[in-house]
C-alpha cells in the first residue's frame, strides 16, 4: 500500500471566487492600437519545449522555448530579444554561488519566421546547459538538485523601445492568452522514471486539527487520491477536499527531496488566505 502522509494545521473559512477567460476571444483590435499610432509590443511564450536541467546528465540538458512576437505594425518593429541567464544557488550545502544574470544570446529579426493566423514573427530559442554554466562562470560540480536557472529576454524594437519583465503590464504575464512572462525559471532536477509516483495512492492525515465545521475527524479528505504529473517531469498533482473545500496540491520530487511546489487557494480565509506548507522533506 502507497501512502501520502501530511502535517497541516489551519483554521477559517471564507468565501470562493471563481473567475474565467475566454481565450478564443482576441482582448484587442489589432488595427485599432495601429490607428492610435502605438508603437509598443511583447513576445509571447508559446510552449516550453525543454525546461529542466538533470543534475545526472548536465552534458545533454538543455533550456528550448518557442516564442512570438507582436507590435503594433505585425511584427515589423522587431530588432531582435537578448536572452541572459542569472544563477540561484538554492543549496548551501555545497557553497553559496549565485551568479547576477549575463547574456547568453541574442536573437536578431532575420532569425524568426512568420508564422500562425496572424503571420506573427516565430522563432524557437534554446541553450545548452553547459554554455549557460559557461556564461555564468560555474561547472556541473557548483550543481545540485533545486538549484535554479533563471532565462530572461528583452524585446527591443526599431524605433528604439524595449520591453521586458520589469516595464511590461503585469497583465502580459498573467493572463493566458498574451502569456508573456518575459522569464522562464530552469530548474535543477533529477529526472524521474516514466510513471514513477503517479496513479491512485491513500492520502491520511496525522496530525493536526479535525473538521470543527462539519464534524468530521479530520480537517482533509482521507482517502485514494491520484497522482498526475505536473507543469514538469518531477511535478505530481493531486485534488482533494480540506473542509469540504475543492482543493489541488502540488509537490516536487527534487533529488530525494519532497517540496511543495504549488497548492489551489481553497478560498477559505479570514483575511489572510491559505498557505500550504512543508518541512525539509526528510520526514512525511
Amino acid at each position: 500500500m502507497k501512502y501520502i502522509n501530511r502535517i497541516f494545521s489551519m483554521m477559517c473559512i471564507g468565501a470562493v471566487i471563481v473567475s474565467c477567460t475566454d481565450e478564443s476571444t482576441m482582448p484587442y483590435d489589432q488595427d485599432a492600437i495601429i490607428a492610435t499610432g502605438q508603437t509598443t509590443g511583447f513576445v509571447r511564450l508559446n510552449d516550453v519545449v525543454s525546461g529542466e536541467f538533470d543534475l545526472n546528465n548536465i552534458a545533454g540538458s538543455n533550456m528550448e522555448i518557442q516564442l512570438e512576437e507582436w507590435d503594433a505594425k505585425g511584427g515589423a518593429l522587431l530588432q531582435d530579444i537578448v536572452l541572459t541567464v542569472e544563477f540561484r544557488d538554492n543549496t548551501p550545502d555545497n557553497g553559496t554561488n549565485n551568479v547576477a544574470a549575463t547574456t547568453v544570446g541574442t536573437f536578431p529579426a532575420a532569425q524568426w519566421t512568420a508564422a500562425g493566423e496572424d503571420n506573427l514573427p516565430n522563432i524557437t530559442v534554446s541553450t545548452t546547459a553547459n554554455d549557460a554554466l559557461a556564461a555564468l562562470g560555474l561547472t556541473a560540480a557548483d550543481l545540485d538538485g533545486g538549484d535554479v536557472f533563471r532565462f530572461e529576454w528583452t524585446l527591443n524594437l526599431t524605433n528604439g523601445k524595449s520591453f521586458n519583465r520589469t516595464n511590461a503590464s503585469n497583465s502580459l504575464a498573467s493572463w493566458d492568452f498574451y502569456n508573456a512572462p518575459f522569464l522562464l525559471d530552469v530548474g535543477v532536477v533529477c529526472l524521474l522514471p516514466d510513471g514513477f509516483a503517479t496513479g491512485s495512492y491513500a492520502m491520511t492525515q496525522t496530525e493536526g486539527e479535525v473538521d470543527v465545521f462539519f464534524g468530521e475527524p479530520t480537517a482533509f479528505y482521507e482517502g485514494d487520491v491520484d497522482l498526475i504529473v505536473g507543469a514538469t517531469s518531477t511535478e505530481r498533482l493531486f485534488d482533494f477536499d480540506w473542509i469540504s473545500f475543492p482543493s489541488t496540491m502540488g509537490f516536487n520530487l527534487v533529488c530525494g527531496k519532497t517540496e511543495v511546489s504549488s497548492g489551489a487557494d481553497p478560498g477559505a480565509s479570514c483575511g489572510g488566505g491559505i498557505v500550504w506548507f512543508t518541512g525539509d522533506g526528510s520526514g512525511t
